[in-house]
């Protein structure tokens, strides 16, 4: 038996209801302050290293930068996940990666370094791809997805970084130690902006699809009308 009287029909929504998606704003303002707090503190911290005589001040700004490199972290995939799932309430099927890769390929060593970047791209993907389309249907216009290089931006800077501090401990005894501490705060700047465009960027498309779409259907019909038709005694 349907919920709704003979009288009403049930509602007919043309395309897939994302009024349970996840809102991202706040968690992405988040995570783009603890990435950028922490890109200050390792920058701070590797300089520290070759400059401080004092060995307490280094060793607690090295403390405080990993303290914010965990929290930075755990907002990031706290963000990315939310994202991840936000593309089902979106209605965007046959996705290669799951949402339980948004946390579980960060923990697997050496894959941890491929399986973020193919996870975060087919998230930034598919969430730009729905983006265009919502807005040509929306709005009757589309638009070519400009802003794919930002992920291509962060996908080659975020795996330097990683490995970009084992190039400055390297070279730190030899008379190159100035090239890899310049190497190792650019790269890690780099890394950091990366992200922060990266996250906005996903952000505000899928804000923008939370905002197109219905709120909420109606949780139950209207009273019936004051006098029945004709036809329908």
């Amino acid at each position: 038996m349907s919920e709704f009287p003979a009288y009403q029909t049930a509602p007919q929504y043309d395309r897939p209801v994302g009024w349970h998606a996840h809102p991202l704003r706040v968690m992405s303002i988040v995570t783009v302050v603890l990435v950028a707090i922490t890109v200050l503190l390792n920058s701070a911290s590797v300089l520290g290293g070759l400059y401080a005589d004092d060995a307490d001040t280094v060793s607690a700004l090295s403390t405080v930068a990993i303290i914010a490199y965990l929290g930075a972290g755990i907002a990031f995939v706290t963000w990315e996940r939310r994202a991840r799932t936000n593309l089902d309430a979106f209605g965007v099927w046959g996705l290669k990666w799951g949402p339980g890769w948004t946390l579980g390929g960060w923990f697997i060593p050496l894959a941890n370094v491929v399986i973020p970047i193919l996870v975060l791209g087919e998230i930034d993907k598919a969430t730009a791809t729905r983006a265009a389309a919502v807005r040509e249907s929306e709005f009757g216009w589309g638009a070519s997805d400009a802003g794919r290089p930002i992920f291509i931006f962060w996908a080659v800077s975020w795996p330097v970084n990683s490995f970009a501090g084992y190039a400055a401990v390297a070279l730190s005894s030899s008379s190159f130690a100035m090239v890899g501490v310049a190497i190792t705060v650019l790269v890690e700047v780099a890394a950091g902006v990366a992200a922060i465009l990266l996250v906005l960027r996903i952000t505000n498309s899928q804000e923008m699809l939370r905002r197109t779409r219905p709120e909420a259907p109606p949780t139950a019909p209207p009273p019936p009308p004051a006098a029945w038709p004709e036809s329908a005694v």
